[in-house]
């Protein structure tokens, strides 16, 4: 029961009949859209919801120092992970690693002359830029999205910026052009973020873009019928 609002809840006939309504957030996520209809705090809401459901990858690892003192290292790929014994690198310093035979991989400074690959291909393609994290283990969630857009050079690069800046990794990228011919293009991208408010934000700078017509989360459940969903995500 709630109390009547004469203005609403009466026309010139009299009392009209009233309906109780109710709707499941996570049912609007393909939806991300509409001002009028989602804003921000409510897009963030329905990701909350769907959040658990999304496919969870750690970000961080650990390496452990001669002294005990325990590190945190990103972008490791869940290696198991040892500090190089020659350069004994510590956090401020840039670092690389190096995958070994066994699987296992080397944290290295960057000037650690051990590194020296004497032009030798092989030995690069088994580096990988690390970072040094902050202590704790982080989370985070694949998402899916399509931008539809008009092509222009850069706009792909401009895209890779944004999600650089916030340090939001692309699992996976692709571009179909629906016309032959025509400059729209739909972008189909999985992102890896940490949090539902930096999807919402990401989808707001996304969508600011000179050339973007609209963005979209994709549901991995029912991405065929999303994709044909005419509803755009647009900021308030």
């Amino acid at each position: 029961q709630w109390p009547e609002v004469p203005e609403i809840d009466r026309d010139d006939r009299g009392p009209i009949p009233r309906v109780n309504v109710s709707v499941k957030l996570s049912a609007l996520y393909s939806q991300l859209g509409r001002a009028d209809l989602l804003p921000a705090e409510l897009a963030t809401r329905i990701l909350s919801e769907s959040w658990a459901e999304a496919l969870c990858l750690p970000l961080d690892s650990f390496v452990r120092a001669s002294d005990g003192t325990l590190y945190t290292i990103t972008n490791a790929d869940n290696h198991r992970l040892h500090l190089c014994g020659a350069c004994d690198p510590r956090p401020h310093e840039n670092i690389l690693g190096y995958v070994r035979k066994d699987g296992s991989m080397t944290v290295h400074s960057d000037t650690c002359h051990t590194l020296s690959t004497n032009g030798r291909s092989d030995l690069r393609q088994r580096m990988r830029r690390l970072g040094w994290g902050e202590a704790g283990m982080r989370e985070a969630r694949r998402v899916s999205l399509q931008v539809d857009v008009f092509d222009r050079p850069g706009l792909l690069n401009e895209i890779a910026f944004l999600t650089q800046e916030k340090g939001v990794n692309i699992a996976d990228i692709c571009t179909s052009r629906p016309q032959k011919g025509k400059k729209e293009l739909m972008i189909a991208m999985d992102l890896d973020v940490t949090s539902p408010r930096e999807m919402v934000s990401i989808l707001h700078q996304i969508e600011a873009l000179v050339n973007v017509k609209g963005i979209r989360c994709v549901s991995n459940k029912n991405q065929d019928s999303v994709k044909l969903s005419p509803i755009f995500y647009k900021p308030e």
